[in-house]
């Protein structure tokens, strides 16, 4: 075999072995089983991680760029760049987001997108789709997202959005409480896009039928989405609203997305919702902005100006107080899911790992460290800090 890995722990949803060997040819992992002595000479390349974890390479559902360069409007050369440093962090799939825009904006981001989408490129991440957010939001919880490029929704620029990501849209955000908004959930779920909920205000009802059209995931919950709250009834009385999150809660038809950077959501009340619905129904995110990877102060990509934070953050600057996306990696939000939330470390592989993987339609062959599995791995220490990533059977050169 091209090569080999000797697991101290092995982590891979629904497991946690000890001692374990890792056995990988044609970027694929042919052989699981418990380390012996004889396994080292049966490889080209061999691995000694027995004082480490390794795990399955984690699954992004929601990147905007980094390193200063946004995806909407950011050249070949300079996405490459950014799907490497994504990739060093231990993020072997992701999916390329682009937010609301005027829609020659979005068109042209798009279509520049698709270039990038599938490919067997060991140095990127795989690319299965595109994720676009907006801009069909409600303008009430848009967060950072420019005003002047909401609108409601519009099936034929829907139509032109998806012809331009030449049928390669994954996902779609949207408010599903606003005028039209049901017949863009029909249109897409036909297609195959994974409709999403987001930056929204819809009751518990209306994304329960919402539901019924093909609504399927609640994007970054609790982050311009609403919690269980009293809102006043037709004859003036506050009663019991189970909001968006609430839905997720009730329904076993949606799954949820969420920020675990130690900023957008408490880590804790993720826990809790992975208890409650398992983590099989909860990934993590890092909606990552286009500072991620920058030095702590003020950048301007041409629409939304953004101040990073000592502490690590991001706020969109003169902005009210919104927070602008994140600016952390998959694997600093599996820490904050660990070491802050008091996640098992089993369940926030697998949040990051699989879950995502199975939103995506992709959970035969990733998310997983199994036998005929993609070997898309990452290697950590003891403090969950990345030490390595092979991704298609391939370690990649440390960073010097």
């Amino acid at each position: 075999m091209e090569l080999g890995i000797r697991a101290g722990r092995l982590i891979t949803p629904g497991e946690d072995l000890c001692d374990m060997f890792v056995g990988i040819e044609g970027g694929r992992i042919r052989l699981i089983e418990p380390f012996r002595k004889r396994h080292r000479p049966l490889v080209e390349k061999f691995i000694n991680a027995r004082k480490e974890i390794v795990a399955p390479g984690f699954v992004d559902l929601q990147v905007n760029g980094g390193l200063g360069y946004n995806f909407r409007n950011s050249d070949p050369a300079q996405r490459r760049t950014v799907y490497q440093f994504f990739l060093r962090r231990g993020t072997t799939t992701l999916v390329p987001t682009v937010i609301t825009n005027a829609p020659a904006a979005l068109t042209n981001a798009l279509a520049a997108l698709v270039e990038d989408v599938g490919g067997g490129d060991p140095a990127l991440p795989e690319i299965p789709g595109l994720h676009l957010e907006g801009p069909f939001l409600n303008p009430e919880r848009r967060g950072a997202h420019p005003l002047e490029h909401l609108r409601l929704p519009d099936l034929d620029l829907a139509r032109d959005l998806f012809k331009a990501a030449a049928k390669r849209m994954a996902i779609v955000t949207l408010a599903p409480e606003l005028e039209g908004a049901d017949r863009l959930v029909r249109w897409f779920s036909k297609r195959g896009v994974i409709v999403a909920a987001g930056h929204t205000t819809a009751p518990c009802e209306v994304i329960l039928r919402a539901c019924d059209e093909g609504l399927r995931l609640l994007t970054h919950m609790g982050n311009v989405s609403d919690w269980p709250y009293r809102r006043k009834d037709a004859s003036g009385i506050f009663r019991s609203e189970p909001g968006a999150v609430g839905a997720f809660m009730i329904s076993e038809r949606l799954r949820g997305t969420v920020i675990l950077d130690g900023h957008h959501l408490d880590a804790r009340l993720a826990a809790a919702l992975a208890r409650l619905r398992g983590p099989g129904n909860l990934a993590i995110i890092s909606d990552a902005g286009y500072p991620t990877g920058c030095p702590p102060g003020e950048y301007d990509d041409g629409l939304i100006r953004t101040t990073v934070h000592p502490d690590g953050y991001a706020y969109a600057t003169g902005g009210g107080g919104w927070l602008a996306g994140s600016v952390v990696t998959l694997a600093r939000a599996v820490q904050v899911a660990v070491q802050e939330g008091g996640i098992p470390l089993c369940d926030a592989v697998a949040m990051a790992s699989l879950t995502p993987a199975t939103i995506l339609g992709i959970a035969d062959r990733k998310g997983k460290i199994a036998m005929g599995f993609e070997a898309d791995l990452v290697v950590l220490d003891q403090r969950l800090t990345i030490t390595r990533v092979i991704r298609a059977g391939r370690e990649l050169p440390r960073e010097t």
